[in-house]
């Protein structure tokens, strides 16, 4: 049975929260699926801990050395709101993503819920942790696969931390249903993102992959054309190469003019921030962390190296996906920059919930 320390009494509930106010706190327990034979047995009575170990590959078969978590509802986003969303489920819902939202406005810290500066939203989370028991923060600089966030998290702490973008519950089922085994998989991974494609007679297309076939035919959307042409200058006779480029809104792309196809470069342009809520050290003592995020209310585990390396390749910003026309607030600097994302997170410890010893 699981062994639980003893919390204080819960504190009370914030002044001013409206009743009315858009329902975003989803608190619905995670899908349920099918996991096959004895993986991750060990966690049979920690459901959503067994889940989110199957769905990432985690000791599969042999239980963790050690592992806790606190059992955070998850809470989906609704909106730029990943950062809002993250300290709310920190605080249990209370107050909500909408209402710390509307404290971040006031604040000219964003716009439209997204959150680009570490500053910022640890400005927001020292302000809503009070009064939340005797929880205490404090802004981290540098990488995280360091002694003093794993002792962080082997406390009982917890971090916030910005990482590349995150995989949702559709996705991470399709990666376990859909393993990648041929070429092909690797583009379908591709989908919904920009692609570079380099075709016959001198052409290459940049666009974003709507859909392909095992031909290689493909629909690129906002595809950027670009042709380049070799002349011959009649008084020095030497090759003079011109390059044109086109925009066309949709286009669709035969397989027989495709030399070579490149997925989308992963280098931190689509933020995300996460909630680590507890780790785990698996029997090779690799280092692993249990996360909530606002796309999922899957519990996610994620090595701390993987993390520590997402985090410190947060450099640029990119307009976020399905909000095209949306304005943002970048901190000055930008994302690389001392107010940015890059190699930051907020620690967090002397929270009041109940944690989970696993191992």
């Amino acid at each position: 049975m699981p062994q639980t320390s003893d919390p204080p009494p819960p504190p009370p509930l914030p002044s001013g929260i409206n009743p009315a106010a858009p329902v975003e706190a989803t608190k619905d327990p995670p899908a349920v699926i099918n996991i096959s034979g004895d993986e991750c047995g060990w966690a049979w009575e920690y459901p959503e801990l067994q889940k989110g170990c199957y769905l990432n590959r985690v000791c599969q078969y042999t239980p963790p050395k050690q592992c806790q978590y606190y059992s955070v509802p998850s809470i989906l986003q609704v909106g730029p709101t990943c950062g809002l969303t993250a300290l709310s489920m920190l605080l249990n819902g209370h107050p909500s993503a909408a209402e710390i939202l509307e404290d971040a406005i006031a604040q000219e810290y964003t716009i439209n819920g997204e959150m680009f500066s570490a500053q910022y939203l640890y400005e927001l989370t020292r302000k809503h942790l009070d009064g939340h028991g005797p929880g205490a923060c404090q802004l981290h600089e540098g990488r995280l696969c360091c002694s003093k966030v794993k002792e962080l998290l082997q406390a009982g702490g917890c971090l916030l931390v910005p990482v590349t973008k995150m995989a949702t519950e559709e996705e991470q089922l399709s990666q376990v249903i859909l393993p990648v085994k041929e070429p092909l998989d690797l583009i379908r991974l591709s989908l919904d993102e920009k692609v570079y494609v380099k075709m016959r007679n001198e052409r290459e297309l940049r666009g974003r992959l709507h859909a392909f076939d095992q031909h290689l035919n493909m629909v690129l959307g906002d595809a950027e054309e670009t042709v380049t042409t070799v002349e011959i200058d009649e008084e020095t006779y030497e090759e003079v190469y011109k390059t044109t480029k086109r925009t066309i809104p949709m286009l669709f792309v035969r397989g027989d003019g495709v030399i070579l196809v490149s997925p989308p470069m992963r280098t931190g342009h689509r933020a995300h921030w996460a909630l680590i809520v507890g780790y785990l050290v698996d029997a090779h003592d690799k280092f692993y962390v249990l996360a909530r995020h606002g796309k999922t209310r899957n519990l996610a585990v994620w090595s701390l190296d993987d993390l520590s390396e997402s985090n410190a390749n947060l450099r640029e910003f990119a307009q976020p996906k399905g909000y095209p026309d949306l304005e943002f607030i970048q901190p000055p600097g930008g994302l690389a920059g001392s107010l940015g994302l890059k190699k930051r997170a907020i620690l967090i410890n002397g929270l009041p919930q109940q944690i989970l010893h696993v191992r």
